[in-house]
């Protein structure tokens, strides 16, 4: 049954099919979700908990400085017209900083009364017990890829050493894996290669999950869902998009790889090429060599944005994620 109070959110390791599956949720009647990326909320709530979002004087000292945030200046590098100040105001007037995100969501996708709002942000797989805190009837659907294939995405897309890539993966799914499952009817975990292979059957079940009725708008792929990697400007599910770790990873990076997440692929029951006793891990020297290496690789890759703006996500993101250990 269909709960217009529970919104969606969409969670998963970057590459790992997020943007797909909100392309093709949305083509639902039902479901409003950004096509942006908010990223924001775990830092909101550490920072502005306390704020007073019925005083207009604390409220406009809010918007000047989330306006300066990555999420609208995205919104300016597409066009997008920012929410105003008063009007955004009015809508969360007497609400938290909950009521404030919602009424942003709600106000960037031209929500209607009756309808699901929902959120794709990838981090946000590291904060699932923030989203629940902040919307406590909020379904999560995790979606979960083949670790080799997503190092060789991250890595294609954004430089990202591969070895680093596959004990993110391990400890972000380690982490997750149980907080999702525990919501019970409210949790839905998905594989990627499942999405892509038998689309209809894996959207039926998220429909399910959901509460809406599924319809065949559900399969198509209105615009491209990726400006990088394998799939850039693809505009259909492409049902071949994995396993290309056999192909292109040597055999010594896949022992490496496996080696740190071995028992998540083997309880996805995801192909294992050896049999190990226990799980590697990288060593704090090496972690912080290729972290270094990534923040590099990121500043400059996705050159067409600018090595200015990728410099500016890249310390936005930092400080964000500083708040938000500050506050834990």
């Amino acid at each position: 049954m269909k709960n217009v109070n529970a919104p969606i959110f969409i969670i998963g390791m970057p590459r790992s099919g997020t943007k797909l599956l909100r392309s093709l949720l949305v083509n639902h009647d039902d479901i409003f979700i950004p096509s942006i990326e908010t990223e924001c909320l775990p830092s909101w709530t550490s920072k502005y908990s306390k704020v007073n979002f019925s005083d207009k004087g604390e409220f406009s000292q809010f918007y000047d400085e989330v306006t300066k945030s990555i999420y609208f200046s995205h919104q300016h590098r597409h066009g997008k017209q920012i929410i105003d100040k008063s009007i955004w105001f009015e809508r969360s007037k007497g609400g938290d900083i909950s009521k404030v995100f919602e009424e942003l969501i709600k106000h960037d996708t031209a929500w209607t009364e009756g309808k699901i709002w929902g959120d794709k942000s990838p981090s946000y797989i590291n904060h699932v017990t923030t989203i629940r805190q902040c919307f406590p009837n909020a379904r999560i659907i995790l979606i979960v890829r083949d670790v080799r294939d997503y190092c060789l995405s991250i890595n294609k897309a954004w430089g990202k050493n591969i070895y680093r890539a596959a004990q993110r993966w391990y400890d972000s799914h380690k982490k997750v894996l149980p907080q999702v499952s525990a919501l019970g009817h409210e949790g839905l975990t998905i594989k990627y290669e499942d999405l892509t292979q038998d689309p209809q059957k894996q959207l039926e079940k998220i429909c399910n999950f959901i509460g809406i009725e599924f319809n065949s708008k559900l399969l198509s792929v209105t615009n491209s869902t990726e400006n990088l990697g394998s799939a850039k400007g693809a505009t259909t599910i492409l049902s071949d998009n994995q396993s290309k770790w056999k192909k292109l990873l040597t055999s010594n990076e896949i022992y490496k790889i496996e080696s740190y997440s071995w028992p998540i692929l083997e309880e996805f029951q995801y192909e294992i090429t050896r049999e190990f006793n226990k799980v590697s891990k990288i060593s704090m020297v090496k972690t912080y060599y290729y972290k270094l290496a990534d923040g590099y690789n990121l500043l400059m890759t996705n050159r067409e944005k600018g090595i200015l703006w990728n410099l500016r996500v890249y310390l936005r993101n930092m400080i964000d994620r500083i708040n938000i250990k500050q506050k834990k």
